[in-house]
């Protein structure tokens, strides 16, 4: 970087994001979906000794490695009683919940823990049975790794639209847990140990062939022991086999990244082949790279201004002009379809208000936008104006990765991994 007098960026007041538009009232199941315990209690019927049949369920995963016994993330405090002495607790988030699906952690009368993912398939979605199949399979190919769960017993029910997936109970903790987001807690005093660790096992899935395309702060379980910090992957619902996928399943991964990843929509790929699959890979990094960024920094629209070099400077200015056209492009669509819902809501007070609104979309989020689109230029800047200790070697890694110009983002983490 060329020494110098520094150039600030122009302020601009973050606003609070718009509140979004009130959905329609959602009314989650309200019983647990599966019925675990009535097949637990079926399966001893059919297999007789309940202690053989409650064991199977704990261990099926394979045999010859016990599950986890241990876990921050279930204390006994949060156990609720469950049939024939197993205690549960109900993890499943709410999007989870209004979309058919149930996380359950269990506790069996002996103390073993396991965990258990429910789904019920839901007419004109996501085949929700399919994705547990998908995910099955997926991370059975990646049990050699020890960097995702070991799967256990998958059951379809007899009436075929509710299914049941046994596995590890994976302890620890997500990027997203307080925590690792407390600012004098282990994570944000060692920042580099959890980046290394959150690398390395991502690195495994790629090199596997696989991408997870799914990817977000609760995609990453992190554990400390005496050997240090280790990361396990969980959630491969959405992931994809690049060298064998089956049927679509590749456009439907870049279809997901093209909705998360700006660089990826201006980038002209809408098609995606065996010929071109790194493409995905490099928003698989793209992805891991903006979690790692907003777990250090926070959220993008509470991202403090930065001072930059004249040659920077000039750098970002010229990325702006590239993309604030795409950019308020994007902001228009969605506030004209805001307003047409605000319309159709009985707000008939805003008729023939739709250009004022959209201007005022587009001065109130362009800004804060743009900030987040184009972090590549100023993480760097950013994370030392926070006060964060990194080595510029993976500052440098973690600034391509975030490039809204992917022909500059890494297909592996390779360059940022020590060599042994």
């Amino acid at each position: 970087m060329a020494d110098g007098p520094v150039t600030e960026l122009p302020t601009t007041k973050q606003p609070e994001k718009p509140a979004a538009p009130k959905p329609s009232e959602v009314k989650a199941p309200e019983k647990p979906i599966g019925q675990d315990e009535q097949e637990i209690i079926e399966r001893i019927n059919r297999d007789g000794d309940p202690d053989t049949v409650l064991q199977d369920i704990a261990k099926e995963g394979e045999p010859s490695k016990p599950l986890s016994t241990g876990g921050d993330n279930l204390k006994s405090d949060d156990l609720k009683s469950a049939p024939l002495g197993f205690k549960r607790k109900d993890v499943s988030g709410m999007v989870q919940k209004v979309r058919q699906k149930r996380n359950i952690e269990y506790q069996s009368p002996t103390g073993e823990r396991f965990f258990v993912k429910y789904a019920t398939r839901q007419e004109g979605h996501r085949d929700n049975l399919e994705g547990l199949k998908h995910e099955k399979k997926i991370l059975d190919k990646l049990a050699s790794t020890g960097v995702v769960p070991i799967t256990g017993e998958l059951k379809i029910y007899p009436n075929g639209n509710k299914a049941r997936l046994i596995m590890e109970l994976v302890t620890g903790n997500s990027l997203d847990s307080e925590i690792l987001r407390e600012e004098g807690g282990y994570g944000k005093q060692h920042p580099q140990d959890v980046i290394l660790s959150t690398a390395q096992a991502h690195n495994r899935i790629l090199e596997m062939g696989i991408v997870v395309v799914d990817v977000n702060e609760g995609t990453y379980m992190l554990q400390q022991d005496q050997n240090g910090l280790s990361t396990k992957i969980v959630d491969f619902e959405l992931s994809c086999e690049l060298s064998n996928p089956a049927g679509d399943e590749l456009q439907k991964a870049l279809d997901w990244y093209r909705a998360k990843d700006f660089g990826l929509r201006i980038s002209g790929v809408e098609s995606i082949s065996a010929e071109n699959a790194d493409v995905l890979k490099q928003s698989d990094v793209h992805l891991w790279a903006k979690t790692i960024a907003e777990w250090l920094l926070g959220p993008s629209y509470s991202w403090q201004d930065v001072t930059i070099s004249p040659e920077k400077q000039s750098q970002y200015q010229a990325a702006v002009g590239q993309v604030k056209p795409v950019v308020d492009g994007e902001i228009t669509r969605r506030a004209k379809e805001d307003f047409q819902k605000m319309i159709a809501r009985g707000g008939q007070e805003w008729k023939g208000c739709e250009q004022a609104y959209i201007e005022y979309e587009i001065e109130h989020t362009s800004p804060y936008k743009l900030r987040e689109v184009l972090i590549g230029l100023t993480f760097e800047e950013m994370i030392k104006a926070k006060g964060i200790q990194l080595p510029q070697a993976t500052i440098d890694f973690i600034s391509k990765a975030l490039s809204y110009d992917i022909r500059e983002r890494p297909t592996s983490f390779d360059d940022l991994i020590p060599k042994k």
